[in-house]
């Protein structure tokens, strides 16, 4: 199991024990990156509530190839990740545009939704169950993890904006004859 509450929401350490317990109650691993958000005693009280593992930072998108569930604030990059990598995801929203996503992810049957507030250990740990026993999550998301892939990514997204400026033309003749010569 990876969690990850994003930069801006990593030092919310009660929410962070709770998923550490719900994990240590259902027997499975857990890798916190909480972004700089704690301290050093603030993580080891998450290792003593459960956590196998807490960090500031992990690479993400390798992370969540290994992992089985990811429990997210539903910030977008996690959210783009995980589909990426097919990994259902625990969304637990908690500001901004986040409810949005975690309402997306449900309505996409790619995961699902607790309240990051209210959400005991047990009920996070019947969530984390229900990701893992149910294949139907991680099969939903290939389609979409086809799709992303066919999108072409961050290079795709930058060539839009540099032709939307008007500057692609003769930026891409000299990274399209840079990519060549390098085959």
């Amino acid at each position: 199991m990876f969690a990850s509450l994003g930069t801006m929401q990593g030092g919310r350490l009660a929410l962070f024990k709770r998923i550490a317990r719900a994990c240590r109650q259902e027997g499975v691993q857990l890798l916190v990156a909480h972004c700089g958000g704690l301290n050093a005693q603030q993580e080891e009280a998450l290792r003593r509530a459960g956590a196998d593992w807490v960090c500031a930072f992990a690479p993400q998108q390798e992370v969540l190839a290994r992992a089985d569930a990811v429990v997210s604030h539903a910030g977008w990059n996690t959210v783009m990740d995980a589909i990426a990598t097919r990994t259902p995801i625990l969304a637990m929203p908690i500001a901004f545009d986040q409810p949005g996503a975690a309402a997306r992810i449900v309505h996409a049957g790619i995961g699902l939704r607790l309240s990051p507030r209210f959400a005991s250990a047990g009920q996070i740990a019947g969530a984390l169950r229900r990701l893992l026993d149910d294949p139907a999550f991680a099969e939903r998301m290939a389609p979409l993890a086809d799709d992303l892939a066919r999108a072409g990514g961050t290079a795709r997204a930058a060539d839009l904006i540099e032709d939307a400026l008007g500057l692609a033309p003769a930026a891409h003749a000299g990274a399209e004859a840079g990519v060549a010569s390098l085959g």
